[in-house]
């Protein structure tokens, strides 16, 4: 989106990454030595990001952009800024 007389400009994004997991074969491995069997277990399902942002201009010289993103590293680290640009 712009003004009419192209001061302003505003363009909004975003994007999302889905995640999941299928194992054919679901076979736990036999145990040994002091490991317990591990299965794979199917159904696993997450977003590994999610993300909104905004970029445009200020009177024609000004560029920004903003973005953030909600569910960065799947929990392992917290929600936040990934872009914060004013040039």
């Amino acid at each position: 989106m712009a003004t009419k007389d192209g001061n302003f400009s505003v363009s909004l994004n975003g994007r999302i990454k889905p995640a999941s997991q299928y194992n054919f074969i679901n076979d736990p491995d036999s145990a040994f030595g002091s490991n317990t069997p591990n299965e794979l277990n199917s159904g696993i399902a997450n977003i590994r990001c999610a993300r909104l942002g905004a970029e445009g201009t200020f009177f024609k010289i000004w560029d920004y952009k903003f973005e953030y993103d909600f569910s960065r590293g799947n929990g392992t680290v917290g929600s936040g800024i990934t872009d914060a640009l004013f040039a």
